[in-house]
């Protein structure tokens, strides 16, 4: 069971991996990335504002029951077709609201 939780946590992994290089844009996107979690001038983290796969749309999906946000429309479509967990706290996600 343990060695199945570990396969599906390295598939998701792999996949994420994949979409973020999918998107690649270069030093752009290395800059996106180094502001995600680090509090900006307004006092609110990169996460609510770039979508941590494409790093270019806004992050508009909140995942419910925990209240995550981080992932744009597309990406969070491409994202729930092969997981059901946050991919921030993998917690089971009921459903997921677009906050636009």
């Amino acid at each position: 069971m343990f060695l199945y939780g570990y396969l599906l946590a390295y598939a998701i992994g792999a996949f994420l991996l994949a979409l973020a290089l999918r998107n690649y844009k270069g030093p752009q996107q290395q800059e996106a990335l180094h502001r995600i979690g680090s509090p900006s001038s307004s006092g609110t983290y990169a996460t609510d504002v770039n979508c941590i796969i494409c790093c270019e749309n806004m992050s508009i999906i909140l995942f419910e029951p925990c209240n995550h946000k981080g992932l744009c429309r597309e990406c969070s479509k491409e994202y729930l077709k092969y997981s059901n967990r946050c991919p921030f706290c993998r917690r089971k996600i009921d459903d997921s609201i677009d906050m636009s």
